[in-house]
């Protein structure tokens, strides 16, 4: 197989393991209550907790396809870094025109923009990974765009901004609610 195909394939796959760990991480805290799960499952209905499932279904799946296309790509940490963005903001960028547009939110929406989401930034990643020469410079862009976004999203789960990105879109609250 040549590597063009096997990054795509890779691609592809990864994809749909990012959309399943997402779905899956998405009840993980309301099943465990634990404040660790928390960490990178949301801990509530807010907009800004749902990132969780974005992000680090993308890592997950990231370091596993490491393994597997190493030799074929280049930039692989700053490709996943832009992958995970565009993720985020295409998600967030359907939801939000869909609900200015037609003043409705239904749930189903949520479920296409994060597929759409997911297969666009494994779509940027692609093209990232085979058109970018090699650069270590990317790559620690790449890193620390990582660690920013880890470290705003573990810092944001316990101290969260009182906006409405950041508020239980259920229960009014913001961060872990309290236990009943």
């Amino acid at each position: 197989m040549n590597d063009r195909k096997k990054v795509i394939i890779a691609e592809i796959i990864s994809a749909v393991a990012i959309i399943l760990i997402g779905s899956l991480f998405h009840f993980l805290y309301e099943w465990t209550e634990c404040t660790f799960i928390g960490l990178f499952s949301p801990v509530n209905e807010s907009q800004w907790e749902h990132i969780k499932i974005m992000f680090y279904p993308v890592i997950i799946v990231s370091i596993i396809e490491y393994f597997f296309i190493k030799h074929d790509v280049n930039n692989f940490v700053f490709a996943k870094a832009i992958s995970v963005i565009v993720f985020i903001v295409t998600t967030y960028l359907i939801i939000f025109l869909y609900e200015l547009i037609f003043n409705d939110n239904p749930m189903a929406l949520h479920f296409i923009s994060f597929f759409v989401g997911a297969f666009a930034g494994q779509l940027v990643s692609y093209f990232l990974l085979r058109c970018t020469r090699k650069s270590k410079c990317k790559n620690m862009i790449g890193f620390y765009i990582f660690l920013f976004l880890f470290i705003a999203i573990t810092l944001f789960t316990f101290r969260p901004i009182k906006t409405d990105f950041f508020r239980d879109s259920t229960t009014g609250y913001y961060g872990i609610p309290p236990k009943s």
